[in-house]
């Protein structure tokens, strides 16, 4: 299971993020925010740069570091500025997907994770 130290966030493994149930959950969680898929974007913008800016690490499942750049969250979204794929996960908030996320976008799934736990509100939540 995930935590944090000062600055440290321990994502999922790669198998849970990538899980139908997980994806369920960050549907409903990014419900929550009420944002427009733009607006989802900057909000995890936001929050992964400004814990960058403050010398937050992110860890992966396998406890390896996640390097952070500048240009992080556009890798995650593959430079797709319209962010189709903010809307589309919504859909599932309301019923279990059908099949689990595909691996390309475990970058994308592991920051939304650390967003998530830098808020306090881990998708996953603690035991």
């Amino acid at each position: 299971m995930p935590n944090t130290d000062l600055i440290g966030i321990y994502v999922e493994d790669d198998t849970t993020l990538l899980s139908r149930l997980y994806k369920h959950e960050l549907a409903k969680r990014i419900n929550e925010l009420e944002l427009s898929r733009h607006g989802l974007a900057h909000w995890l913008m936001t929050i992964i740069y400004g814990h960058m800016e403050t010398g937050g690490k992110i860890y992966d499942g396998d406890g390896d570091e996640i390097y952070l750049y500048p240009d992080i969250i556009e890798d995650a979204y593959f430079d797709d500025d319209s962010h189709c794929w903010n809307t589309n996960i919504k859909k599932f908030a309301d019923c279990m997907p059908k099949r689990r996320s595909s691996e390309r976008l475990i970058l994308r799934l592991q920051l939304f994770d650390a967003a998530f736990w830098i808020i306090g509100d881990p998708v996953v939540q603690p035991e």
